[in-house]
């Protein structure tokens, strides 16, 4: 009886520890995923809003500067 009891406390030992791993790996992975798309979200607004300003500033600057030649001669 002892050595059946020692085997079933070691198999759901066992288990239990390879259910602890799984759930921690599957943890981590949610995480990285989760920082990772948060991260190309942020890099991508961080660039849209760069290229928006600079653009918006550019032609700021023409119209301000030179306004002959993007209004025409008249």
């Amino acid at each position: 009886g002892a050595v059946v009891l020692v085997v079933v406390v070691v198999v759901v030992v066992a288990a239990a520890i390879v259910v602890v791993v799984v759930v921690v790996v599957v943890v981590v992975v949610v995480v990285v995923v989760v920082v990772a798309a948060a991260a190309i979200v942020v890099v991508v607004v961080v660039v849209v809003v760069v290229v928006v300003v600079v653009v918006v500033l550019f032609y700021h600057v023409l119209f301000l500067h030179y306004p002959a030649q993007l209004c025409g001669p008249w």
